[in-house]
């Protein structure tokens, strides 16, 4: 697919292949053949005035935050839920409006959608039990701001780049109020991943990776944490892989390579492979799928 605009985010989900773009619009991609996609929907869903940059979908639904106007030095608050049955004609269907902010991360648990931001609004929590008619249910506010959240595979929320703590902690067994169980201290992680009670996570500012053992949420204990040569801000986020013998890092400076390490002997870790996009340019995320 030729695209003439500047990519936001991309997001699969069965057959179906969403893109947003820091234009204003949404495309959707009919995957069915991945030699020939097929483009199903180019458009403008917004409501508002701002680009949707980061999205989940789940249901039929797509949930997304907006951000910032391209090109502009204002920015957006809002939550938007569209609906995507029919991806050749879909459309919005409700938001949740948040305060003006460069920066968004939002996820998906059990019918609830998590909202974390830079502006000072917490972490706002959205039912979506009902995907046409999304509601606000609850806001954590231990804090102000934060950078990003995520959610692990049992059902517990890390928010990072928060004040007072490098991470919170929340139980979401009652996922509309999430409980905090726990925080963790050491520097400012930008990005993590939580897999198998690890958490792996990304201290741009450094240029380490932590490895940090959460089995135990009121009490995280590192693990590790390494060198991946660079000074200055450079690892933006990190991935590894199903066997936890591999970790991918993404430096975001220009020049920053796509590194993996071997890190199946944590008291021998080695970079075994690295990549550079190009000289110009940095790597933003990472990310390993089945």
């Amino acid at each position: 697919l030729q695209l003439p605009m500047t990519l936001g985010c991309l997001y699969g989900r069965g057959s179906t292949l969403y893109i947003c773009a820091e234009e204003k619009y949404f495309h959707f991609a009919d995957v069915s053949d991945p030699l020939e996609p097929v483009l199903a929907y180019s458009g403008d869903l917004v409501a508002g005035s701002f680009p949707y940059t980061s999205i989940v979908v789940h249901n039929n639904h797509v949930y997304g935050r907006e951000e910032y106007l391209y090109d502009s030095d204002t920015y957006g608050g809002q939550f938007g839920v569209f609906d995507v049955t029919d991806p050749y004609n879909p459309f919005e269907v409700g938001y949740i409006s948040g305060s003006n902010s460069i920066w968004r991360d939002l996820k998906y648990w059990n019918r609830h959608v998590y909202i974390g931001t830079e502006a000072a609004d917490g972490v706002k929590v959205v039912s979506v039990d009902d995907p046409d008619n999304p509601v606000l249910v609850s806001t954590i506010s231990d804090f102000g701001n934060s950078h990003n959240i995520h959610i692990d595979a049992d059902g517990y929320l890390y928010v990072v780049g928060a004040s007072t703590n490098d991470i919170w902690i929340y139980d979401l067994s009652m996922p509309a109020f999430p409980q905090l169980v726990g925080t963790w201290n050491d520097e400012y992680l930008h990005d993590i991943e939580v897999y198998n009670n690890k958490l792996y996570g990304a201290a741009i500012y450094s240029g380490l990776f932590y490895i940090v053992d959460v089995s135990d949420k009121t009490n995280p204990t590192t693990i590790l944490s390494h060198d991946t040569g660079l000074e200055g801000v450079s690892t933006h986020d990190c991935a590894v892989t199903y066997d936890e013998a591999y970790l991918i890092t993404a430096d975001e400076t220009s020049g920053g390579h796509i590194k993996i390490w071997d890190i199946s002997d944590y008291d021998n870790i080695n970079l075994v492979s690295e990549y550079m996009t190009h000289p110009d340019h940095s790597v933003h995320n990472v990310y390993v799928r089945p």
